[in-house]
This record gives structure tokens, C-alpha cells and sequence, in this order.
């Protein structure tokens, strides 16, 4: 039996989760969903943020040490914005998964080694976990991708057509 998974989430995801009617599905897995304080209290306002945190969400506040690292992050890597550069500190310092969809992001979390995922990774392990169906997660897809969210196409593209809904 594998531990449970700890992930350390931006606001996007939670934004696209809410889009696909995913936010339940997402509290079922078998993961310790965390984001910054900062993030639920200025990125994820209520409700939505509020309804986050009753499912389970935790609300992490980050240690003088971890705000230092933050800070460095962020001039690091000049394109993340201060949320995300704290973010980035704490999947670092507590050996979080980082689930992100924003590109500057995820880059800084290449760059400094940090294991990341976005929403397509969640969507699987959905899947995979039979949460939700392939049919769900593709019409979820749909949804997140009609409401303005950004995905590479080509995992799109493998995961529709590997759920059976490819052109």
C-alpha cells in the first residue's frame, strides 16, 4: 500500500477542478490537498475558498524559513507572482507535490527539481482510481478547456483519445 499523496495546489486548479464539476471527485482521492494561506485567503475568496477548506483543504502558513525561500524563489524566478513563489516554498521545504497549471510555475519547480503535476494528472487519477469515469473526465475536460483553462494539446488529445473520446 502506497502513503498517501500530499499536494501543495496554486489557485488555478481549484478554478479548473470548479469548472469540470470536479472539486467532490478531487476530495475523494486518496490526497492531502494544502495551499498556501495566502492563496486561499486572496486568490480563492469565498465561496469557493470557504467550500475548499470544509472538504478538507488545508491551510498552510508558512515558517519564517519557508517565507525566506519564497522571497529568493521569487527573485529567482522573476515571472511567478508572490503567491506562487510561496507555493513553490512550501512543496519545496515540506516535500509536497506542486499541482500547478501556470506555466512560470512550473518552470520554477523544474528548476528547482520539485515534482509538479497539473489538473490533467488529477483528471487521472481519477480515472484511474474510478472516481469518475472516462466519459465524466472527458466532458470535465471539456468544461475546464470552454472556461478559458490552458492544457498542452497533445496530452489532451492522448487522453481523449484514450478514454475514447478522440476526433
Amino acid at each position: 500500500m502506497s502513503p498517501p499523496v500530499e499536494a501543495v495546489t496554486d489557485a488555478n486548479v481549484w478554478i479548473d477542478l470548479r469548472h469540470g464539476g470536479l472539486i467532490p471527485a478531487a476530495f475523494a482521492l486518496d490526497v492531502t490537498w494544502a495551499a498556501p494561506d495566502i492563496v486561499v485567503r486572496h486568490e480563492l475568496r469565498s465561496p469557493l475558498g470557504t467550500g475548499l477548506l470544509r472538504r478538507g483543504l488545508l491551510e498552510l502558513t508558512l515558517s519564517p524559513a519557508e517565507i525566506s525561500a519564497a522571497l529568493a524563489l521569487r527573485r529567482a524566478y522573476g515571472g511567478i507572482s508572490a503567491a506562487d513563489a510561496m507555493t513553490l516554498a512550501l512543496a519545496e521545504s515540506r516535500q509536497m507535490i506542486l499541482v500547478t497549471g501556470d506555466g512560470p510555475l512550473r518552470r520554477a519547480a523544474k528548476g528547482q527539481d520539485v515534482r509538479h503535476h497539473g489538473v490533467l494528472w488529477v483528471l487521472d487519477l481519477l480515472v484511474s482510481a474510478q472516481i469518475v469515469g472516462q466519459r465524466v473526465a472527458a466532458e470535465a475536460l471539456a468544461q475546464m478547456k470552454e472556461q478559458g483553462g490552458r492544457f498542452p494539446q497533445e496530452e489532451v488529445k492522448k487522453r481523449l483519445e484514450g478514454w475514447g473520446h478522440g476526433p
